[in-house]
């Protein structure tokens, strides 16, 4: 698994629902498979960077961010971390893979709390 693989796989996996629930949380209660997440063992210091970078992320009218050019020099001067162009440019790529996969999530959960309420509404006989 490469990556941009990776962090797609944890944005869609590992993100809470409003309840605490992950993806991965549901399709055990349910007993449906998950993928396994399986780093290239080259690129495990750059996911510790990217998963220590995250945390500063905004989120814009309730989307997520990629994290800026200057939010990750800010982060490489406090860490004291030097980054190369060839890691930038990875770092850059995962960054846009986990923003679309992470927005992806955050629409399925939506779409799934709207499901569920609507459940709600039609068996509480509520017409809206």
């Amino acid at each position: 698994m490469e990556l941009c693989d990776a962090v797609a796989y944890q944005a869609r996996y590992a993100t809470s629902d409003r309840r605490g629930e992950t993806r991965r949380e549901r399709n055990a209660r349910f007993k449906v498979d998950s993928p396994v997440l399986d780093l290239p063992e080259r690129g495990v210091y750059i996911w510790h960077w990217f998963f220590d970078a995250s945390p500063s992320r905004r989120f814009i009218n309730g989307h997520p961010a990629t994290i800026t050019p200057s939010e990750w020099l800010a982060w490489a001067q406090i860490t004291g971390e030097i980054i190369r162009p060839e890691e930038w440019a990875v770092l850059r790529d995962m960054d846009a893979s986990y923003v679309n996969a992470l927005q992806a999530e955050l629409s399925d959960q939506h779409i799934r709390e709207g499901e569920a309420n609507g459940a709600r509404r039609s068996n509480t006989g509520y017409q809206s």
